[in-house]
């Protein structure tokens, strides 16, 4: 299969980190996409948004819709 021109790169934010490891597995065979980052809550998904995931470049999240921040 030939290379992606561009990367998606992703953030994970879930409470369950089994969910969260089978996601970012099933992801990462994916052609074009990266898993930059993974959160277990809103707060520390905000967090990384701001910071790493800024700074790696990060698109898009995904994030359960359960989860909810402070």
């Amino acid at each position: 299969m030939p290379e992606p021109t561009s990367t998606i790169r992703l953030l994970i934010a879930d409470d369950h980190p089994i969910f969260r490891d089978g996601l970012r597995r099933l992801l990462e065979t994916e052609p074009g996409l990266k898993v930059v980052g993974e959160a277990a809550d809103g707060d520390e998904a905000c967090r990384i948004i701001v910071g790493i995931a800024k700074s790696h470049g990060a698109r898009k999240v995904v994030k359960s819709k359960s989860m909810t921040s402070e």
